[in-house]
C-alpha cells in the first residue's frame, strides 16, 4: 500500500497543496489517499483469492527479466545523467571566493 499513498503523501508535496488547498482540504485528501489504498490493497488481496494465484510463486520473478550486463548499463547511464547535476548543485553550495 506504501506505493501506492507514499508518493502522494511526501512532506514536500503536502506543504505545496497546504499552502494551495488549505489544511481541511488536505486533510481530506490524505484521508481519501489512505482510503484508496487500503481499498485497492483489499481489492488485490480479493484478486489473489479469486483467481487462486500464489503470491509466493511471484516473488523474485522480476530480477531475471533484465539481464546482469544490461543492469550495469542502465545504472552506468544513471549515474551519466545525474552526476552532472549533483556536482552543478554542489557548486552552487560552496561559498564564492
Amino acid at each position: 500500500m506504501f506505493l501506492l499513498a507514499g508518493p502522494a503523501t511526501n512532506i514536500t508535496s503536502l506543504t505545496v497543496l497546504i499552502h494551495l488547498l488549505g489544511r481541511r482540504a488536505t486533510l481530506v485528501y490524505l484521508l481519501m489517499v489512505a482510503l484508496g489504498a487500503v481499498v485497492s490493497g483489499l481489492v488485490v488481496d480479493w484478486l489473489y483469492v479469486a483467481l487462486d494465484l500464489q503470491v509466493q510463486a511471484q516473488l523474485g520473478v522480476g530480477a531475471e527479466l533484465i539481464s546482469e550486463p544490461l543492469q550495469r548499463l542502465a545504472a552506468i547511464a544513471l549515474l551519466c545523467l545525474t552526476l552532472p547535476v549533483a556536482v552543478k548543485w554542489f557548486r552552487r553550495q560552496l561559498p564564492c571566493h
